[in-house]
């Protein structure tokens, strides 16, 4: 039964968001990153996973998928990684849609 207390109404307006836990060698606590709107990133990840599943040998399809995947690096990993700085690995431990990415198949920083 839903009723219409402060707190349902409060519930109804959250918008959910993305951020990662950083840490390095160097640091004894993480530091929060905020990524950003998960529907916004969700959104771009669904269409990275369709355009991947799509294919498409045609150079508009290729240059859609390299683009689609460029924002997505640029909006949830360049973040993480500047944050994280220098280092020889890193682990993953994506939540909701993020679960979805090959994230060694993102196009890198050369990417348009």
């Amino acid at each position: 039964v839903l009723d219409d207390t402060s707190l349902h109404r409060c519930g109804m307006a959250l918008d959910f968001q993305y951020a990662a836990l950083v840490m390095n060698g160097r640091d004894r606590t993480p530091r929060a990153v905020y990524l950003g709107n998960a529907s916004v990133i969700d959104s771009v990840v669904e269409r990275w996973v369709a355009q991947v599943r799509e294919g498409g040998d045609d150079a508009a399809s290729v240059v859609a998928l390299r683009r689609t995947g460029a924002v997505l690096r640029r909006i949830v990993w360049d973040p993480i990684v500047s944050t994280a700085g220098p280092a020889a690995r890193l682990y993953l431990v994506p939540d909701g849609e993020l679960h979805r990415v090959a994230w060694e198949a993102l196009p890198d920083r050369s990417a348009p």
